[in-house]
């Protein structure tokens, strides 16, 4: 329930609830004799049943994912110092193994992900900053981009001048 304590009587009654909903789903029973058993409508009854095998679900599903990890971790440990002394086939390997985990983690589609405003792309980081900093900060961040980049169009010019005459 929103708002409410995990552990308060009511939450624990609705988990009760669940779980009967559930186990009385597990028997065969149709939603209808589920919310007649429970003294609930038929829409409660089958969200209880909904949200409790949520519930069953996700548990596994995070612990697998932390088995995963972990496991990914003590590969990666095993090969860090080859990697780091510059063997190839262990920077390779070390590679694919953070790559495997940026993608189990969502690191990989927060990089990926761009945000569009003021008619330019902006990075998830941009935007980060700009919630942080402020419009101005980023403002003035952009500006420093865009003299950086007139510098080194200048310093272009200046090679190409020098080349040609």
């Amino acid at each position: 329930m929103p708002g409410k304590s995990g552990t308060s009587p009511e939450s624990i009654e609705r988990r009760k609830r669940m779980a009967r909903a559930l186990k009385l789903r597990e028997g065969g029973a149709a939603y209808r004799q589920i919310a007649e058993t429970l003294d609930v409508s038929i829409s409660t009854a089958h969200e209880y049943v909904t949200a409790a095998m949520a519930e069953v679900t996700k548990e596994p599903a995070e612990s697998v994912l932390q088995l995963e990890l972990s496991r990914l971790d003590a590969m990666l440990l095993g090969i860090w110092a080859d990697a780091a002394r510059g063997d190839l086939k262990a920077i390779d390997r070390a590679l694919r193994i953070m790559d495997r985990r940026a993608r189990l983690t969502g690191l990989e589609t927060l990089a990926d992900m761009r945000i569009r405003g003021e008619g330019r792309e902006l990075s998830a980081v941009d935007e980060f900053h700009k919630a942080i900093l402020g419009e101005k900060a980023v403002d003035d961040v952009d500006d420093q981009d865009a003299e950086d980049a007139e510098d080194a169009e200048d310093a272009e010019d200046a090679e190409d001048a020098e080349d040609g005459g």
